[in-house]
């Protein structure tokens, strides 16, 4: 992949989520918001958050919230929530209940 991982533009009202050019294996394009709430999670509103932006953003495959957790600024130990359906299609790449 030749494209580079940044934050994305703003769109408005048909947010897209925190980052671009994010993709799977097979190039299908990840919707990913950002959160820091100072160690606090609120899944619920997040997922559904997320999963607005993933229908924003076109052919979207799969959104995923990445959190920052309290006392430690490692990028690799931060959290990643998600709901089954965008795990399966971020493993398989398909999304459940499609049929592509």
């Amino acid at each position: 992949m030749s494209r580079f991982i940044e934050k994305m533009p703003l769109y408005g009202g048909k947010d897209r989520g925190d980052a671009a050019n994010v993709e799977t294996f097979n190039e299908l394009p990840v919707a990913v918001e950002f959160k820091d709430y100072g160690g606090r999670f609120l899944v619920g509103t997040w997922l559904t958050e997320v999963e607005i932006e993933r229908l924003n953003l076109p052919n979207a495959i799969a959104g995923v919230v990445v959190a920052k957790r309290r006392g430690t600024t490692d990028p690799g130990r931060q959290v990643v929530f998600m709901t089954v359906d965008d795990l399966v299609a971020l493993l398989s790449g398909k999304r459940p209940g499609k049929s592509s």
